[in-house]
């Protein structure tokens, strides 16, 4: 009987041991996971690396509710970007939401993607095109056909629904 009881407490003693060693240095690798957070360069410096692209060409109009596509880029990671002019932007704040494009060379297939701003600068916005990874082919196509934004009942009509 006592021998049983010395291995039950050998045994106790050791398993508390492996507890207590792997809540010590076991668990660590998952309590410090980090979320990635990714920097993206500044929508005016990304446009002036074009040398026909002028910022004078798009000036500021507190009257013009307009969003307007006037680039689009694909990052080296597969990512699409939109960027846009938005006349008002500096009195009234207009941010998209979505795009209507087709991803071929005809518009039969266009379809909406929710679009994510990345920054802004004045005028111009930067955007990510959510669930898109650009094509390995050789061309590509990318047909926009409009860019939305949500309703606003400061400068938009009545919907009538």
């Amino acid at each position: 009987m006592i021998n049983k009881r010395r291995i039950n407490s050998v045994y106790l003693a050791v398993l508390a041991l492996c507890l207590f060693v792997f809540g010590l240095f076991g668990g660590r690798q998952m309590l410090s996971a980090f979320a990635e957070d990714k920097v993206y360069s500044n929508v005016l410096a990304d446009l002036q690396k074009d040398n026909d692209f002028n910022s004078e060409d798009y000036p500021e109009n507190a009257t013009d509710y307009s969003l307007q596509v006037i680039q689009i880029a694909e990052s080296t990671s597969g990512e699409l970007f939109i960027y846009v002019y938005s006349p008002c932007a500096n009195v009234k704040p207009l941010i998209a939401n979505e795009i209507n494009m087709s991803l071929s060379e005809s518009v039969d297939d266009t379809k909406l993607y929710s679009i994510s701003l990345l920054n802004k600068n004045g005028v111009f916005g930067k955007y990510l095109v959510n669930g898109v990874t650009v094509s390995t082919e050789f061309y590509r196509y990318y047909n926009i056909t409009s860019i939305l934004r949500p309703w606003d009942k400061e400068i938009d009509e009545e919907t009538g629904n």
